[in-house]
């Protein structure tokens, strides 16, 4: 299989839900087919704070991005979301160490737009707000829409996943052994991520290149 080496890497983009805390599950009957609308639902997952501390400290610089289709449906106002994602921020701040960087969210319900997972519009405005290039950047997620479109990885985006038997629709998600056999590196939890890691511009450890 082929390899890659990460020593390029600068910034590490993570998907939320399913990624850094807890997916809600979907509510029958309603619009709510899984969706994190208050503070009081947002929950890390296991070994997730002493992950992305970790991963801080060596010197990567953390972003997420995020599907967030409860807006369009009007279950929470982008008010309501910003005050969620403020209390991610001051969470892994205090409990972590960790100053987040920029969070990308796509409201919209349909995908018309250029920010809906898989389209790579959120990763692009990362770049550019950070002044990142593709080769310099890795993108964990949960689910096959995480995957970044094949015009960065093209340019050397790379993605490991974290699999999650909780998260998403069923037609998304695939267990670690699925990952494994469409040739991407899997990880069990953020934690087991940062021991992947070396400081940036050191040499990395190989691992699988990804297929796209």
């Amino acid at each position: 299989m082929d390899e890659i080496d990460l020593k390029s890497i600068k910034a590490i983009i993570f998907d939320r839900d399913g990624t850094i805390n807890i997916p809600m599950p979907a509510v029958p009957n309603t619009k709510n087919t899984g969706y994190v609308l208050s503070i009081s639902e947002f929950k890390f997952l296991p070994n997730v704070l002493d992950g992305l501390s970790s991963l801080y400290k060596k010197g990567f610089k953390l972003h997420v991005f995020t599907q967030q289709k409860a807006v369009g449906k009007g279950l929470i106002t982008e008010e309501e979301l910003n005050n969620i994602h403020d209390h991610m921020r001051e969470e892994l701040d205090g409990k972590a160490g960790v100053k987040l960087g920029s969070i990308l969210y796509c409201p919209h319900i349909g995908s018309d737009c250029d920010c809906t997972k898989p389209k790579p519009g959120m990763i692009l405005e990362i770049l550019k707000e950070n002044n990142l290039k593709p080769h310099e950047v890795l993108v964990i997620g949960d689910t096959i829409r995480d995957i970044p479109d094949k015009s960065l990885t093209d340019e050397g985006m790379q993605f490991i996943a974290v699999p999650n038997p909780d998260s998403g629709a069923s037609s998304n998600k695939l267990d670690k052994k699925d990952w494994q056999d469409k040739g991407y590196y899997c990880v069990d939890d953020l934690l087991e991520l940062s021991k992947l890691l070396y400081k940036p511009s050191q040499k990395q450890k190989l691992l699988p290149r990804i297929r796209n």
